[in-house]
C-alpha cells in the first residue's frame, strides 16, 4: 500500500475492499428539465392583473369572462352598491359603477401576494365622477381563483368615500 501526505497527516490509498464500502451510485447524465407549468400562484397573479386592467378599461365582457360559473363579487359596507353579486349580476353592477366615470376609472396595483388559490391585492383607484367629484379610493381585494377563473372577489375600501361619490351620500341599503 502506498501512503500520501495531506496537511501533515499520513493517509493510505484506499484498497479495493475499503473503496467498495464507500461506493456511491453514479449520477445520471444531466438532462434538460421538462418545461414547467406556471405555478397556481403565478397564474392567479396574472389573472388578477388582467382583471383589474379590464376594470380600468371598463371592458364589461372581459370582466364577466374572468368569472367562473357560480362566481361571486362581494362589496363591503352598507351602501346601495354593497352586497354579494352572482356572475349573472356582475355585468350590470360593473356597468352601473363604471359608466359614471366618463374619463375612466383607473386602478393602480401597489402590491400582490398569492398563496394557492388566493391573491391579496392592494390597489388604488382614481377617476372623475360625472358629478365632478374626484374618486380616489384605496382597496384591499381578495380574489379566489380556480382553473384560471375567479370564483370569489371580495372588495374592501373606504366605504364612506365610496358612498359619498358613487352613491351621492344616499343612506345605507336595507
Amino acid at each position: 500500500m502506498t501512503a500520501r501526505r495531506t496537511k501533515g497527516r499520513s493517509k493510505r490509498a484506499p484498497t479495493r475492499k475499503s473503496a467498495a464500502r464507500f461506493k456511491t451510485k453514479a449520477r445520471p447524465k444531466s438532462r434538460r428539465a421538462p418545461a414547467k407549468r406556471a405555478s397556481v400562484e403565478a397564474t392567479n397573479i396574472v389573472l388578477a392583473r388582467r382583471f383589474l386592467d379590464a376594470v380600468s378599461r371598463a371592458d364589461i365582457d372581459a370582466i364577466v369572462a374572468a368569472y367562473a360559473p357560480g362566481g361571486t363579487c362581494w362589496t363591503a359596507g352598507s351602501m346601495p352598491i354593497s352586497g354579494t353579486y352572482g356572475v349573472d349580476q356582475v355585468a350590470g353592477a360593473a356597468r352601473g359603477v363604471l359608466t359614471v366615470f366618463p374619463e375612466g376609472l383607473r386602478f393602480t396595483i401597489h402590491a400582490l401576494t398569492a398563496q394557492g388559490e388566493r391573491v391579496a391585492i392592494e390597489a388604488e383607484s382614481f377617476g372623475k365622477h360625472v358629478s365632478g367629484k374626484i374618486y380616489n379610493n384605496k382597496y384591499h381585494f381578495l380574489m379566489r381563483a380556480r382553473g384560471g377563473k375567479i370564483v370569489e372577489w371580495r372588495e374592501y375600501m373606504d366605504t364612506m368615500h365610496a358612498n359619498d361619490v358613487l352613491c351621492g351620500g344616499l343612506p345605507p341599503a336595507n
